[in-house]
């Protein structure tokens, strides 16, 4: 039991803490050429989120098969956005923590909410950067709460890079 939470614990470290920078749209790579696709500042930085969701549901998929035996369900559904936010420092005296707030958190959060174990659903501006670069299929049109317009969804199932699918 110690264990899992441990590895939940982080689990949930890592995930808040490439969000933040995820949020904050910081390009993980500098290099002005590139190897496969070639993206925006935006787009690379989408990429690699959706690489890192992927590969995390992939290694989260063989821990929650170990749980499943011991009686816990567990699963991980990704929602991701693209946008800019606000960060900062945020608490009271004897604790502080950090935390991105904004229109592009809320909608991550939301997105989150639509996914299935195991599932990564991204917005439509994350799609639409990277429609040639990833396998994806349209969930639907959605009303989702704080937001006056319907949102497009879309279920990222792989990775293309180099004309290979990965995932």
């Amino acid at each position: 039991m110690r264990t899992i939470w441990i590895a939940l614990a982080a689990l949930v470290g890592f995930v808040v803490s490439f969000l933040m920078i995820f949020a904050l749209g910081i390009s993980l790579t500098s290099s002005s050429e590139c190897d496969g696709p070639c993206f925006s500042e935006w787009g690379k930085v989408s990429w690699t989120a959706i690489a890192i969701g992927l590969a995390v549901a992939v290694l989260l998929g063989v821990a929650v098969v170990r749980w499943k035996q011991s009686g816990f369900e567990v699963g991980l559904g990704i929602g991701l956005s693209v946008g800019y936010a606000t960060v900062g420092r945020v608490g009271f005296e004897g604790y502080y923590g950090y935390a991105a707030v904004g229109s592009v958190m809320n909608l991550a959060a939301r997105l989150c909410a639509l996914a299935l174990p195991g599932q990564i659903v991204v917005s439509q501006p994350v799609f639409a950067r990277l429609q040639e670069s990833v396998i994806a299929e349209p969930l639907g049109t959605f009303e989702l709460k704080g937001f006056s317009r319907p949102i497009d969804a879309y279920s990222v199932t792989s990775l293309v890079s180099n004309g290979a699918t990965s995932r």
